[in-house]
């Protein structure tokens, strides 16, 4: 596992040192398999620990000053906005399309050839002092095992072991509830979806959380494994209000061996410098973000023209809190193109990776922004996971397309929670109190709850 890690470190691309952990997850599942038959659920989480979200740890490399990556960006920037305005008008150049393939292949190998000198992460976590930063939370991390599902519940007083259920019948369950709210979401399909939610949701939390007996109101950690990180966890009966986040690992919840940029985590989340931003062709991005502006009054506001990637780039380096109201897209082909509409093109996860500096919280009002591509050993690809590598402590996202009068309702609530002094994961939960339920429920605070 050692050697897993030191070769894993001389990696500078993400989306090398993702696929990189998946050489130490037999080993590491080897080390829970021996835990579990000497039972010690200490063991258990340290073992599954050392293969999980390694990758997260220490941001992608760039050369300084890679001037051909940044113009080949502002390239592919330009070619994916023609091809977009040449879809509206239903017809697409095949000429666009071979370029911005071009381009994309470009980017890609530019990155991929970065080198990564620093120390290597031990994927280790420290148990103890997980436990005691958990104060009255309960950290749940899912593990997989010889296609069943297990989890370890860590809290103050101690580690527990949890055998759960099969993962082939969790994953069905999850298929369903995700079918069901995406209809549920949509104004025509409401009546015929609801009860199918429901009922669905309620046999996932048999599933999943009734089992771990969790204590009432109590803030939850969640630690997802496999699908599990898709799953949308406000939708759960057990977890429905309660302050939830969701963090890749315990030991990036706890922020042992973050190597992100400089990140604005000494803020008070809403009372630090603030960024809202407003991408195009969203109906309501625009009054979302002229809404918040009022209760920041000092706030960098960027609306219409104003609103590139250029423009973003600086806010997101000098903000403490960012608010970002665009479209969003998930490349399940190719996750580090996954990107946010903004004036100028799509802002990539590769755009992302050049910030030096990155806020404490982002909330992102897009589409399927908190989606992210897993590969072996728990490693995501993706636009929220990316802003975790950098440094960010709270990104606030959707699983699924929200519609756009209830997303604004419930951000608007949000922010008024964090002014308040909230933490993110509290905020997120109070913010559906009252709301589109369904909306609210396809958002998750994902990385840590206390930046």
């Amino acid at each position: 596992m050692t050697v897993v890690d030191q070769y894993r470190a001389t990696l500078g691309a993400s989306e090398l040192r993702a696929r990189a952990t998946g050489h130490g997850v037999d080993l590491a599942r080897l080390g829970v398999r021996l835990a579990l038959e000497d039972g010690r659920p200490t063991e258990v989480l340290r073992w599954a620990e050392r293969a999980r979200a390694g990758a997260l740890r220490r941001p992608a490399v760039r050369p300084p000053g890679d001037n051909q990556l940044a113009a080949d960006l502002v390239e592919l920037r330009r070619v994916r906005t023609d091809l977009r305005e040449s879809a509206l008008h239903g017809a697409v150049p095949r000429g666009l399309t071979t370029q911005a393939t071009r381009l994309e292949e470009k980017v890609r190998n530019r990155t991929l050839r970065a080198s990564d000198g620093r120390t290597a992460d031990t994927g280790r976590v420290d148990v103890g002092a997980v436990r005691q930063a958990l104060g009255d939370r309960v950290l749940v991390e899912f593990v997989a095992l010889d296609r069943r599902l297990h989890a370890v519940t860590v809290r103050r007083s101690g580690v527990r072991f949890h055998d759960l259920a099969l993962v082939a019948e969790v994953e069905q369950e999850r298929q369903y509830l995700m079918f069901a709210l995406r209809r549920l979401l949509r104004p025509k399909s409401r009546m015929s979806a609801e009860s199918v939610v429901s009922s669905t949701a309620a046999r996932l939390d048999d599933l999943l959380l009734a089992p771990l007996r969790l204590p009432a109101d109590v803030s939850v950690v969640v630690v997802p494994t496999g699908e599990l990180h898709g799953l949308p966890w406000a939708s759960l009966p057990s977890l429905a209000g309660r302050p939830t986040t969701v963090a890749p690992s315990a030991a990036l919840w706890l922020g042992e061996g973050l190597a992100g940029g400089e990140a604005g985590a000494e803020a008070d989340a809403g009372r630090g410098r603030v960024a809202l931003v407003a991408g195009p062709s969203l109906p309501g991005a625009d009054a979302e973000v002229r809404e918040l502006a009022t209760l920041y009054p000092g706030a960098t506001v960027l609306t219409g023209e104003r609103a590139t990637a250029a423009g973003v780039l600086a806010a997101l380096e000098r903000a403490d809190l960012v608010h970002l109201a665009a479209h969003g897209s998930f490349r399940a082909d190719s996750p580090l193109f996954s990107s946010v509409m903004l004036a100028d093109g799509p802002l990539t996860v590769y755009d992302l990776e050049r910030l030096s500096r990155a806020p404490a919280v982002v909330v992102l009002s897009a589409c399927e922004a908190a989606v992210a591509a897993v590969h072996d050993g728990d490693e995501l690809l993706g636009t929220a996971a990316a802003l975790l590598s950098l440094g960010v402590h709270s990104v606030i996202a959707p699983l699924l397309p929200v519609p756009d009068h209830a997303t604004t309702a419930v951000m608007v609530a949000l922010h008024h929670l964090l002014l308040a002094g909230c933490r993110p994961a509290e905020a997120l939960a109070a913010a559906g109190a009252g709301q589109d339920r369904a909306a609210a429920s396809a958002f998750v605070c994902i990385g840590r709850d206390d930046p």
